[in-house]
């Protein structure tokens, strides 16, 4: 070998599944993944008895050639890669740059989906939970940036939605995927090579200067942190076409306003800002750092609570019980194509002795949720009456319904009883603004109390606790 040479590739790549274990102690069972800088397969740690992901990085790719001083700079990222613990950073437990099926590397292996298969396949996200999850990404890339590292392929398939019961959101985010981070080094070049057709990387969320091949530093990451927040809030990305048209966007074209998007009216002009600014051409007109970002995420999460409050509850005296204390959490204290419209139940994951809230209005949702919530209780929405019976069936029953009258497709009435028709005994709380002789009757039943919204929301926690329904 020739150093600064390409190493040479095999004619006939060995079939990673059909090898001997890898350095006598990774077994390959499956390929569970793969993209354009390799495949992901499950594997059996032999040495610590454990399933471990394993992934093997490609040595085919012309962009990419491992050339001694390639792997050599891999294993030194490698090395870095390691020693970033953070709840939202997945474990790096090992790599090797140079054996005979290629450089690989080991992490934990995770149960969940990607954040691209969430938002392909599943629910809709409430705005509360998109800024959970927005939260947790500064969260892993503060922790990235502070072991002197940026990440530089930040989009969504490299962001698991973990399986957390006990998270308020049901899930845990973890930052994925650190085949071509790198070092922040004062005139490091990157992966680009200078040209559109030459890029090397994910051209949905790439920052101009890695486009461009310009010198990389954590404000790249920054950027597509922007593109990410932009699809989270809206459900479209900021440039949309094929992969050189896009590439041109990013060097060239604004990107429009998050909330002058269809459905995304309810954006406020501090969550503008803050994308827009993240979305500048030139790394100076980005926030300072990924802190900066996360402390701004705060304060617009306050102003929206505090709207919806204003707009839902009647009494102004009322608003401040509905709110959470304001969040001081930083992340210096270590917090724990185009995408197809999504119609599907709004339906978070099954926890235990949880109240199951069930209103067609997100804003709605997240009000009484994050009230529940700060009263200890554990909070679960579906968005439909329909979604509440599946629930039901998903595992054990809640303690208590919180149920809205007015949806579409089955109202709230017949909802509880295809409820009570699905074996539920428990408590039900009826929550609206109407309050019609149907629902008198059905109060009159038992099993079932009446809480108007508007200046009565605020004391539906009092209410459970009155029921019996008390929080863990």
């Amino acid at each position: 070998m020739i150093d600064g040479l390409p190493l040479d590739v095999r004619a006939d790549p060995i079939d990673p599944l059909s090898a001997e274990p890898l350095d006598d102690r990774y077994q390959l069972v499956e390929k569970i993944g793969e993209g354009g800088f390799g495949a992901v397969f499950r594997a059996t740690d032999l040495k610590l008895r454990r399933e471990v992901a394993v992934k093997v990085l490609r040595t085919d790719d012309p962009q990419r050639q491992w050339t001694v001083p390639e792997r050599q700079r891999f294993a030194s990222e490698m090395r870095a890669a390691v020693l970033v613990k953070h709840p939202n950073v997945v474990d790096v437990y090992d790599y090797e740059s140079d054996s005979e099926i290629g450089p690989y590397l080991v992490t934990e292996l995770l149960e969940g989906a990607t954040l691209a298969a969430h938002l392909r396949d599943a629910r809709a996200l409430t705005g509360v939970e998109i800024l959970g999850i927005a939260r947790q990404i500064c969260a892993a890339l503060a922790a990235v940036h502070g072991a002197g590292m940026i990440h530089l392929d930040l989009k969504p398939s490299n962001l698991f939605l973990k399986r957390a019961p006990e998270s308020k959101l049901g899930f845990a985010l973890k930052l994925l995927d650190f085949g071509i981070a790198r070092a922040t080094q004062t005139g490091m070049p990157n992966p680009a090579v200078g040209t559109l057709s030459g890029f090397t990387g994910s051209h949905m969320v790439c920052s101009p200067e890695q486009v461009l091949g310009r010198p990389l530093d954590h404000r790249s990451d920054l950027y597509s942190l922007g593109v990410l927040l932009f699809l989270l809030f809206t459900r479209k990305r900021p440039f949309a076409g094929q992969r050189e048209a896009v590439l041109e966007a990013h060097l060239r074209t604004s990107a429009p306003r998050p909330s002058s998007q269809a459905g995304a009216d309810w954006i406020p002009v501090e969550l503008d800002r803050l994308i827009l600014a993240l979305l500048s051409k030139h790394p100076a007109g980005r926030p300072e750092s990924v802190a900066a970002v996360d402390e701004e995420l705060v304060r617009i999460r306050q102003t929206l609570l505090t709207a919806w409050a204003e707009r839902f509850l009647v009494e102004p005296t009322t608003i401040g019980a509905c709110l959470e204390a304001p969040d001081t959490t930083t992340i210096e204290a270590s917090l724990p194509g185009e995408l197809p419209e999504v119609s599907a139940p709004i339906l978070t994951p099954r926890r235990a002795t949880a109240v199951l809230v069930v209103d067609d209005e997100e804003a709605i949702l997240d009000l009484i949720r994050l009230m529940l919530e700060d009263a200890g209780f554990h909070v679960d929405v579906a968005s439909t009456g329909r979604a509440a019976v599946g629930h039901l069936a998903d595992g054990d029953p809640p303690a208590a319904i919180v149920m809205d009258l007015l949806m579409p497709g089955m109202d709230g009435l017949s909802a509880i009883d295809a409820c009570r028709d699905a074996g539920y005994r428990g408590l039900v709380v009826v929550c609206s603004s109407v309050r019609s002789q149907r629902v008198h009757d059905r109060v009159a039943l038992g099993g079932c109390v009446f809480v108007e919204k508007g200046p009565k929301l605020h004391t539906l926690p009092a209410v459970l606790a009155a029921e019996g329904v008390l929080p863990e």
